[in-house]
């Protein structure tokens, strides 16, 4: 399992022994920023209570969240480009054998589950790529969930998450942050 499938699973609904199940996976992360700020997540839930984890991860990302922890919500709201990216996902989804955990395609966990597979295998890119979009969904969500509750927990997974997929595999650098993609733009291709 690689970085982000790790950091997929602690999007997941919170459950008993998941938070020891993350602290095992941490080792598993290389040092860096992610591994710092996925250590932080795990340090930050592992004190609670499961009922007070779970109101947390209610609170932050399901019933009324402070963050919505859907990539194609973020980038361009309940447009139809939405709706094209939900629907590209789950064609690439079936074919690369990725769970949803139930959620729509766009949501983190199977997006995240994606690309760890998709940067350890070859699998047919989803347009437009979510190498571009994903980046900058993750810092909004970051951006959001520090304005509303500074101290929160899953600000550490967001910067984990945003770490790991702002860093290519093959320089270990940091690309300059990228835009998403203007919808405006896209309708316009589309209609010349």
């Amino acid at each position: 399992m690689g970085a982000l499938a790790i950091i997929a699973e602690a999007f997941l609904y919170p459950g008993p022994g998941r938070a020891a199940a993350l602290r095992a996976a941490a080792a598993d992360l290389a040092p860096g920023a992610a591994h710092d700020a996925f250590k932080a997540f795990v340090d930050g839930v592992e004190p609670l209570t499961l009922e007070a984890w779970e109101e947390l991860y209610t609170q932050t990302l399901d019933l009324d969240p402070y963050v919505a922890p859907y990539v194609g919500y973020q980038t361009w709201g309940e447009r139809y480009q939405r709706g094209e990216l939900l629907a590209q996902l789950n064609r690439a989804y079936a074919v690369a054998h990725i769970d949803t955990s139930g959620e729509l395609s766009d949501h983190l966990v199977p997006v995240l589950r994606f690309l760890d597979r998709h940067r350890s295998a070859a699998i047919e890119p989803v347009e437009p790529p979510l190498m571009e979009i994903v980046p900058a969904a993750l810092e909004s969500m970051r951006r959001t969930l520090s304005k509303r509750d500074s101290v929160n927990a899953y600000l550490h997974l967001l910067e984990a998450a945003l770490a790991t997929v702002s860093t290519p595999l093959e320089t270990g650098t940091t690309p300059p942050p990228r835009r998403p993609p203007d919808p405006i733009a896209t309708t316009e291709g589309r209609r010349a």
